[in-house]
């Protein structure tokens, strides 16, 4: 795609994808030092545009980052600007141009090298990695977008490690393969080839009582830019009990204006096999392919316990026209007297 990308050479840094196949690029070691500068690509990485306009966290390499279902970027963790151990959290909820400190101590320990997921119910998952001369094998989730965690607990069959890698399967099951294991220095006779498959955890929320249908369509699903499209969620209470302090909110992409219709909704009661619907009109203003935001609905269960449940986030592709804009007559007489002669 390039053999020269705007950003300078660098390695340890982290990248994610977006849901309108935009990449972001954050941090790294380069020959100037740790870095935390972010820069985005909308076309395969050809070409790179610097974001940043007031990004906060300190330059650091080795840390791990995630793109969430609500297309926000979290970064936790590395080697920061005066060699330590990091264990903050950060994010940001446009596409890498500003971020804020979530959490400055999160409750696992500082760390280079660890590596991180996210699942489909939007908790983060982050494993091992190497932090105060020790190599490291807990595995940490967060189910508020890094805000609190909490240690998995049970034995932990891989051996400590750092450098890892991990991958999401379709199933939620997560992978973890090969890293440097027994030593901090890596040389190859510590690097690992295994691969080890966890089946985490039901989210505790998904016990619950209480157990609402969310979903979320777009009509037409491919469209014309300049064109308007309706979205429409729908909200079921599935289960036998009634749900209580019911919240309705969606967001929408910046390539997606709001023409008419409402984003969120409130009601105090829902029954059971109860629906709410809510639908919205928008305008698509770039051509492109997009995958929309998750609509997300608080609501508490008979015995006070909240939840948030999740939508499906359908995608939508918008086409440019074939036609070139038509130019627009400015209006001045001398111009269009010289334009009737065939004169521009």
């Amino acid at each position: 795609m390039t053999g020269d990308a705007g950003w300078s050479p660098r390695f340890g840094h982290t990248s994610v994808v977006l849901s309108d196949g935009s990449i972001v690029l954050m941090g790294g070691l380069g020959s100037e030092g740790r870095l935390n500068d972010v820069w985005r690509s909308s076309d395969y990485g050809a070409t790179w545009t610097r974001v940043d306009r007031s990004q906060s966290w300190t330059p650091r390499y080795v840390h791990c980052s995630v793109a969430m279902p609500d297309d926000s970027i979290i970064l936790m963790g590395g080697s920061d600007a005066s060699g330590s151990f990091a264990n903050d959290v950060w994010r940001s909820a446009d596409r890498g141009s500003t971020w804020t400190e979530i959490m400055a101590s999160a409750a696992w320990s500082g760390r280079q090298h660890q590596s991180c997921a996210v699942l489909d119910d939007s908790r983060i998952v982050l494993m091992g990695g190497y932090g105060s001369g020790t190599l490291l094998n807990d595995v940490w989730q967060s189910d508020d977008a890094g805000m609190n965690w909490a240690r998995i607990s049970g034995f932990t069959p891989w051996s400590p490690r750092y450098g890892q890698a991990s991958v999401e399967m379709p199933d939620g099951s997560l992978i973890l393969i090969g890293g440097v294991l027994g030593g901090a220095t890596g040389t190859p006779g510590n690097y690992g080839n295994d691969v080890w498959r966890w089946i985490p955890p039901t989210n505790p929320a998904q016990d619950r009582p209480a157990e609402v249908l969310v979903t979320k369509q777009i009509r037409p699903d491919s469209l014309k830019q300049g064109t308007n499209a309706t979205i429409e969620i729908t909200v079921i209470n599935n289960a036998k009990t009634p749900i209580h302090d019911v919240e309705i909110l969606d967001t929408t992409l910046p390539e997606f204006l709001v023409q008419s219709g409402e984003l969120q909704y409130a009601t105090s009661l829902l029954e059971p096999n109860e629906t709410r619907i809510l639908s919205y009109t928008i305008l698509a203003t770039t051509p492109g392919s997009y995958q929309l935001n998750r609509t997300q609905v608080m609501y508490a269960d008979t015995t006070g316990n909240y939840t948030i449940a999740y939508s499906n986030n359908p995608r939508v592709v918008v086409l440019a026209p074939l036609f070139p804009p038509a130019e627009k007559n400015s209006g001045d007489p001398i111009r269009i007297f010289f334009g009737w002669l065939g004169f521009r």
